[in-house]
Order: structure tokens, then sequence, then C-alpha cells
């Protein structure tokens, strides 16, 4: 009642975004119920949810305008868009889930980017966008105290998911409705998931020689876990497990501002954005090499 009172249309799109979750959706909550549902088929529901999307919500990756592509090769052009969305969409929801590792850092860094983008959606004037973003927002906050530093209630799949097609969903209305966003300041609000996802693929397939979809313990996240329990076990004897999850998160959280503050400060400058988000990507494989190699920085470590 409140959302359709901001905007006629608020109503009716928190409706479209939560009819094209569902596959995600209940691929997730399966999952988390029957502990029976493989990594290819969640993947192909993120897909059908990222479809659901380009139609019902009519939202996409913005193209340029390619010369050679006009009259009869347009068609290319607009199957290149389709996918590219689906992938991102998708991309985002498992990238949610993946992070999903510890307290509060899933859930912060969906209040960080539903936050950014309602900063941008409000600074353009865009009602819509910038409602359901800070219902997010609040919602996902109100997740968050229960979640850190306890953990006494979880995302699980189910939420993970929902959060992560909710916030890629706004991202794609936030530049499809203001064309003078950069259609790289969403994705950098996302910079931390997406690229904990990328890189995960790469060290996988690439370094590890493994399938992409089997799990391990190797993100960001674990190891920067595994070295405070580590370090609190030597220096003032065990650490609960529980103390150490919650320790873990508000480093993360620091990192992934490097990308978000400039996705909010720069939204409209792309060349700007490309800067920030290569920025980002030296500073977390920096960060991940000193932690692999045994020299983590001292600012960590009393973190």
């Amino acid at each position: 009642m409140v959302l359709a009172k901001i905007s006629p249309d608020t109503a009716l799109q928190c409706i479209q975004i939560a009819l094209c979750a569902t596959p995600a959706f209940a691929s997730g909550i399966v999952e988390d119920i029957t502990k029976n549902v493989s990594p290819r088929r969640r993947l192909f529901a993120a897909l059908i949810s990222g479809l659901m999307a380009y139609f019902i919500l009519n939202i996409h990756i913005p193209s340029p305008e390619i010369e050679f592509l006009k009259g009869d090769l347009a068609s290319i052009q607009t199957i290149a868009i389709v996918f590219i969305t689906i992938f991102f969409v998708s991309g985002v929801v498992h990238a949610v889930n993946i992070i999903d590792g510890m307290n509060g850092l899933a859930s912060m860094s969906v209040i960080a980017a539903s936050t950014g983008i309602f900063i941008i959606a409000k600074v353009n004037g865009d009602v819509l966008v910038a409602g359901l973003a800070l219902a997010c927002s609040g919602a996902v906050l109100g997740f968050f105290v229960w979640n850190y530093p306890r953990g006494i209630i979880f995302l699980g799949d189910g939420g993970a998911y929902l959060l992560g097609f909710w916030v890629a969903s706004l991202g794609l209305l936030l530049i499809n409705r203001n064309q003078s966003v950069s259609v790289v300041s969403p994705m950098l609000l996302m910079a931390y998931p997406l690229f904990e996802t990328l890189f995960t693929m790469y060290r996988r397939h690439f370094l590890q020689g493994r399938s992409i979809s089997r799990p391990d313990g190797m993100h960001l996240h674990t190891l920067i876990y595994r070295r405070k329990m580590r370090w609190s076990s030597k220096n003032v004897g065990n650490l609960e497990t529980n103390t150490g999850n919650a320790r873990t998160s508000p480093p993360l959280w620091l990192i992934n501002m490097i990308a978000v503050v400039p996705a909010i400060v720069w939204w409209d400058n792309t060349a700007a954005l490309l800067i920030a988000s290569a920025a980002f990507a030296a500073a977390y494989l920096l960060l991940y090499w000193r932690i692999v190699s045994f020299k983590t920085p001292y600012w960590l470590r009393h973190f």
C-alpha cells in the first residue's frame, strides 16, 4: 500500500519483479529444503528468471548503436542483448549466493547496492526506482539486524537468489529509465559479488582444472575467516566460530565500498567508472594474493 501511494506504477512493478524472480527463488527454496537441486538446475532457473525480466519488465543491458548491424542484421544485436541481459541477471543472482557465507556479508552488500540505486534514482527524479530501491534497503536491513552478528536467521539459497534478482532488476530498471546513468554504474555497485564470482570461475577452471560448479573453500571471505580464527587462537585462545564469522564481514564491507562509492559519485561518467572498476579489481586481487601468500596486511589482522 505504501509503495502504491509513492507511484501508481510502483505496486505493479513490484509484483512483476516478484513474478520474474519466482523460478530462481523457487529453485533456491527447494534446495534449502531438500539439498537435492543441482547447481546446473539452479543456474537454469536463474536464466529463466532473467529471460522473464527481459520480456515482462522490458529491461536489458543497453547497447551502442552499431552501424553495420542495422537493417537485416539488427536481429543479431537483439539476440546478443537478450543473452547478455539474462546472463547478467543470473550472474548477480548466483553472485549474492556465493558471498552468503558469513553473517551480514551478502545482506550488507545488497543494502549498499540498493541504497546506491536509490540515491542515483533520486538525483534523476525517478520516483519508481527510488521507491523500490528504498523498500529493498529497508527490508534487507530488517533481516540484517537478526543475521548480524549472531546469525539468528539466514538467507539460505532462496533468500540469496531473491535478493540477487531484485537488486539486478533495479539496476537494469535504473539504466533503462534514465539514459544519463552509465551502464557501468549498477554493475560497479555489485562489483564485489560479481568479481568474486568471475574470479572463482577463473580460479577453478584455469588454475585448478576443476568444474566451476564444484564448491571449495578458497573464496576471499573464507580465507579471511580462516586467518582470523588462526590469529585469535594464537593470541587469545580459541575464538568461537560464530564470533570469527561475524568478524570476517566488516573488512569485506570496507572493500565493497571501494566500488560502491565511485558508482554513486560518478554515476554518469563511464570513463571514471571504468577506472574505478579496474582499481577495485586490482585491490581485490592484491589482497587475495597477499592472503594466500601468508602476507596478510597488518590492518586486516586488527580489523
